[in-house]
């Protein structure tokens, strides 16, 4: 299994960075961070 995958966003501009490991494995499920460009990405919380 691959820990690393890109895959083009489906819904908005830029990619989903899938970051599956074999610990995850057993679960249906995949841990994703969104990758875009910097001018559509959120604002940041104000800490």
């Amino acid at each position: 299994m691959g820990h690393f995958g890109v895959h083009a966003n489906p819904d908005e501009r830029g990619y989903l960075l899938d970051l599956q490991a074999n610990l995850l494995a057993d679960y249906n499920t995949r841990v994703v961070v969104p990758l875009m460009p910097l001018d559509h990405s959120p604002t940041p919380a104000a800490g």
